[in-house]
């Protein structure tokens, strides 16, 4: 046999599978699970790509579009560099409050914040609006109609046919907005959209002068007119020009900036599901290999090599593998073809045809050499060890081998999973990251495993005579009581950093963020309108006015002189240049703002613009004190000397913050507005809401519960997907424990015989092993509970900058869950080995 070939080796490897795959039945499921679950991700990622490509136009309202804040983008402004035959419309942006005659808690008309777009008719100019019912967009919007988002109705008390009050005047609701175009454009808003006339929101008068409002005009080029040419005319014609001027090549990454991070984290979860599987597939191989042990000696006692013995079973896990990974693959795409049903809340584009065959390829690739890495050490062992040994019943517990050689497989395998997993990942630097942490958390879960197993072997020891002899089993040669720690503790760590890191966040929205944040922030009030203000507000003894400052909206045009799309803008900091911002100024340095480098202007400062910048967006900029920043503020650029810099915000403080702030006498002659901060008791704040509605329609208020509650609902959907693939890692966890058991039955069995001679009842038997079983849980469960807080402790902390606050109940549960199912589970499958006689177990020893 010494001239064994592949297509020799293949035939015996087929042969010797003709018996069914019994045996590796762990490896597939294990494979196919984690497969299915990185392919699914894959699937779905690549189909909002494609879905954004296909409706690019669509979701930006046309093939180029221009977006200023304060006033309307008039055609003049973009000049002569459109082609002729070209078309437009204009559109505005702004947060609003509409109230119903429906009484609300104080007895007045109930009061929403809304999101509100007034439309230049007809609209939409690119895409299509679907209204419930199906009515025409014009009849919609005709005489002071509007459409609503579907979730207004019943926070107003409202039905389709009903007016709403909307600053001066009144709308009437003509349908229930089911989608529309454009959605890129203020794809985030406070409160459910509301879309109109521009000639309605006029007339209600909300459309005042330094309201914060963002205007669009969207254009639609003739056929096979080249956009990018086009924008880069206009931008030639128009350098200083106020307005920003986006084309589709600029908002598909900007969608794609989301579901990529989301995608990616997705796909650590699968992989987090795989390699807990892989825990599995080794067991599965080291199991089929003490079956295969009368073959394998067969082998070498006929002239085989170790080399050849490793190439027959070496192709047998690779075939298996093969066909767990086409399991896989048609698992992903029955998966992602189900999400396609999922509502729009959930997946706001409307997907096509989910196959893909790359993303396909890539899970199945990626779980191939996972089973091939976890099943290294199993083939190596067989390929190693003498016929002796593999005709002897205890030869799988033991090792030999070149340690040099075992170490060089394991580190290619660790190099080739590590890099497929990168490229698995839609953001190559997190999956290299995660394929990094992996190793880290490997080698931390098993010497924990080892730890914690060696603490109960000292338990043991001194403990009763039950305790001794069920717990002493864990710590015997072949016992599979550490892989099964580590596999359960990975699932456990994952569900439990997720857990952690939600009700961190739970935390911080429930009950830390509103305790620190004022109850009610005020926006678009007239500097005429402060006295009217403050008179509702002395209506209300028990509320306080917090925080007042001037703001208006502005684009950071340059940095030292270099226009903004020129300039080197760190990545972290490159939200700050995307669109127009808020800036302030004031005469006095701000509390709790400590300067990192330059100095405050001195009070009453009369000169040349000076400007504060926050530290970490300067060190972005590439910006030190004394640089300049240019500013286009309504048309008109403003030059501004940076003469401090701050330390960075702590927007959990929830104050009213700016990343700019500006000395007086330049920007503040300009139309501007103010916003206030007001704390009232949460019983008072509805009837504070409706007086302030009454007597300043067009002043905006943005309830902080509210807020929370809208970025609750987000944090929520998020959340629900990641727990949905985290719970694949669980499964994978029990798929490892029952491979475990499985493994370990012969052993089982002999100890149970063994004990049956010495008088042992069924009953003894089983509460020993239950025991056992419970204890391997509860150490999974502490593994696991420890690696996952250690890693949301690390996510809260100095990611997120919040405060770590898990739920010692939700931990008890999972703690306690472990325990059940483990111990459950081993008492099930031991019950079953308990009727075996004594006397064949113990000759087949």
């Amino acid at each position: 046999m010494t001239g064994m070939r592949l297509p020799f080796a293949l035939s015996f490897a087929l042969r010797d599978l003709r018996g069914g795959l019994r045996g590796f039945w762990l490896l597939l499921l294990c494979l196919a699970l984690g497969v299915a679950a990185i392919g699914a991700v894959g699937l779905l990622s690549s189909a909002v790509d494609q879905a954004v490509e296909r409706d690019a136009r669509s979701l930006l309202g046309g093939d180029l579009v221009a977006e200023a804040s304060g006033s309307e983008i008039a055609l003049a402004e973009i000049g002569d560099a459109l082609p002729p035959g070209s078309v437009t419309r204009s559109s505005v942006r702004m947060s609003g409050l509409v109230t119903s005659d429906v009484p609300g808690a104080s007895g007045a008309p109930r009061s929403l914040a809304i999101s509100l777009k007034g439309v230049e008719q007809p609209w939409p100019l690119v895409g299509e609006v679907v209204l419930d019912p199906p009515i025409p967009v014009e009849e919609a919007l005709a005489d002071n109609g509007a459409v609503v988002e579907r979730t207004l109705l019943p926070r107003l008390g409202v039905e389709v046919g009903d007016q709403l009050n909307l600053g001066e005047g009144q709308v009437t609701i003509r349908a229930v907005l089911v989608s529309e175009p454009e959605r890129v454009q203020g794809i985030y808003g406070l409160g459910p959209r509301v879309v109109a006339s521009i000639d309605t929101i006029e007339a209600a008068g909300i459309l005042l002068p330094g309201a914060v409002t963002t205007w669009s005009r969207a254009i639609a080029l003739p056929p096979g007119t080249d956009a990018a040419a086009v924008q880069a005319a206009v931008r030639n014609d128009n350098p200083g020009a106020r307005y920003r001027l986006q084309g589709i090549e600029e908002i598909q990454p900007q969608v794609a900036r989301f579901t990529d991070r989301l995608a990616s984290y997705l796909t650590i979860a699968a992989l987090a599901a795989l390699l807990t599987g892989g825990i599995g597939i080794g067991l599965a191989v080291q199991g089929w290999l003490v079956q295969r042990r009368a073959g394998i000696a067969t082998l070498k006692a006929l002239g085989a090599t170790p080399g050849q013995v490793l190439l027959v079973y070496g192709l047998q896990v690779a075939l298996v593998a093969t066909v767990a990974a086409l399991l896989g693959m048609i698992g992903a795409y029955a998966l992602a073809s189900l999400a396609r049903l999922l509502p729009s809340e959930l997946i706001p584009f409307a997907l096509g045809d989910v196959f893909q065959p790359w993303p396909l390829l890539r899970a199945a690739l990626l779980g191939i050499a996972t089973a091939l890495l976890f099943a290294a050490l199993p083939l190596l062992d067989a390929r190693d060890l003498p016929v002796a040994a593999l005709l002897r019943p205890a030869a799988a517990e033991h090792r030999h081998g070149d340690w040099k050689l075992r170490a060089a497989v394991i580190a290619g395998g660790v190099v080739l999973v590590g890099g497929l997993a990168a490229l698995t990942t839609p953001r190559p630097e997190i999956g290299a990251s995660f394929a990094l942490a992996a190793m880290v958390a490997a080698l931390l879960l098993t010497l924990l495993g080892k730890a914690v197993l060696a603490l109960v072997a000292l338990v043991a020891k001194n403990g009763p005579l039950v305790l001794r002899l069920s717990l002493a089993r864990l710590n015997r040669p072949g016992s599979t009581a550490l892989p099964v720690v580590v596999a359960t503790g990975t699932a456990l760590s994952v569900l439990a950093t997720v857990l952690f890191v939600q009700q961190s966040l739970d935390s911080e929205l429930q009950s830390a963020l509103p305790e620190r944040a004022p109850s009610v922030v005020f926006i678009d009030i007239q500097p005429d309108q402060v006295a009217a203000f403050d008179q509702v507000l002395a209506g209300f003894p028990e509320a306080s006015l917090d925080q007042r400052a001037p703001v208006l909206r502005a684009r950071v045009s340059g940095i030292k002189g270099v226009p903004v799309e020129e300039a080197a803008i760190g990545e972290n900091v490159r939200w700050t240049v995307r669109r127009d911002r808020g800036l302030s100024w004031t005469d006095q340095k701000p509390d709790n703002a400590p300067l990192v480098a330059g100095s405050w202007w001195e009070p009453g400062y009369d000169g040349p613009p000076l400007v504060s910048v926050e530290d970490d967006v300067a060190e972005g900029y590439g910006v030190g004190v004394g640089d300049t920043l240019s500013f286009n503020v309504m048309g008109r650029t403003v030059e501004a000397t940076i003469a401090n810099l701050r330390e960075e915000i702590d927007w959990s403080r929830a104050r009213i913050d700016f990343v700019f702030l500006f000395s007086p006498g330049v920007i503040d002659k300009a139309p501007h507005t103010l916003i206030s901060t007001v704390r009232v008791p949460p019983d008072r704040e509805p009837a504070l809401l409706d007086a302030m509605a009454q007597a300043l329609p067009n002043v905006t208020p943005i309830s902080i519960s509210e807020v929370s509650r809208q970025i609750g609902e987000v944090l929520g959907k998020i959340g629900f997907a990641v727990q949905a693939v985290a719970s694949v890692t669980l499964g994978a966890g029990l798929l490892v424990l029952l491979g475990a058991l499985a493994a370990s039955r012969r052993q089982r069995l002999h100890q149970a015989a063994l004990m049956k001679v010495l008088g042992a009842t069924r009953a003894d038997l089983l509460r020993h092993f239950l025991i056992e079983h419970a204890a391997t849980g509860l150490l999974s469960a502490l593994v696991g509970l420890l690696v996952g807080g250690i890693a949301a402790f690390v996510l809260v902390g100095p990611f997120m900058n919040l405060v770590f606050t898990p739920d010692p109940g939700s931990a008890s549960l999972l703690a306690l869950g472990a325990v059940v199912v483990t111990g459950l589970v081993g008492a099930v499958s031991t019950w079953r080995l308990l009727a075996r006689p004594v006397a064949p177990v113990l000759r087949s020893s």
